[in-house]
C-alpha cells in the first residue's frame, strides 16, 4: 500500500507524513516508527519510494489551472490541503533528498504558480505547521541543507510554523533515548 492512515486518538487534527527512505528497517523507519507514536489525530504515511511520482516536466499547465495535468498525486495534494501538520521523514543523499521524495517535492510547484502566476494569496487556505526530520549516516550537519531547500515550497504550502531536527551518525550508533526526547519536543 502506497499510502497507509493510522489512527492513534479522537482527535481533529490531521498530519501527513512523508517517508523518503527506501528501507524498512534502516534507522529513518525507526525515527518514523517512533514519530508516529508521539502523534495524534489522523496520521496518513505516504512511502514516496512506492508511490513513483513522475517528475516535474516544467509543462505549466499548473499556470492557467488548479492542480497538475499529471494525475499521480491527486490523493497527495488533497492531503496536503486539508492537513494541519505536515512532516518529511528522510535520510541524506548527497546533501539533498532521495529522488523519489524529491520529485514529490517538486510536484508541488503547481502551489508555487498558484501563488506567483496566478496570484492566489495564499494558495492553499488553511495553516499548516512542518516537521523536517533527517537522518544522516556521516557525523556532519547535512540535514541543514535540506531544510534550506525546503522552506520556499512550506512558504506556498502555508506552514506558518517549522521545526527541525537532523539525526547524525545512523551508519554507527545512535542514542535513540535522546532522539526520543527530541521527538517528545516536536
Amino acid at each position: 500500500m502506497c499510502a497507509t492512515t493510522v489512527m492513534n486518538t479522537p482527535c481533529s487534527r490531521k498530519t501527513v507524513v512523508f517517508c523518503g527512505s527506501p528501507r524498512r528497517d534502516g534507522a529513518t523507519a525507526t525515527v518514523l516508527s517512533m514519530l508516529i507514536g508521539h502523534l495524534d489525530g489522523e496520521v496518513t504515511v505516504i512511502d514516496c519510494f512506492a508511490r513513483n511520482v513522475a517528475p516535474c516536466d516544467d509543462c505549466r499547465g499548473c499556470y492557467t489551472h488548479d492542480g497538475c495535468v499529471k494525475r499521480d498525486m491527486d490523493d497527495i495534494y488533497e492531503a496536503i490541503e486539508q492537513a494541519d501538520r505536515l512532516v518529511l521523514v528522510t535520510p541524506v543523499y548527497n546533501r539533498s533528498f532521495p529522488a523519489p521524495l524529491k520529485a514529490v517535492i517538486d510536484r508541488l510547484q503547481c502551489y508555487w504558480a498558484k501563488r506567483f502566476i496566478r496570484g492566489v494569496r495564499p494558495p492553499i487556505e488553511k495553516a499548516k505547521t512542518a516537521v523536517l526530520i533527517t537522518v544522516c549516516g556521516s557525523d556532519r550537519n547535512d540535514g541543514e541543507c535540506l531544510l534550506y531547500q525546503l522552506e520556499p515550497q512550506l512558504t506556498v504550502l502555508h506552514v506558518t510554523d517549522t521545526k527541525f531536527l537532523h539525526i547524525k551518525g545512523s551508519d554507527g550508533d545512535v542514542d535513540w533515548d535522546a532522539v526520543e526526547e527530541e521527538l517528545q519536543k516536536i
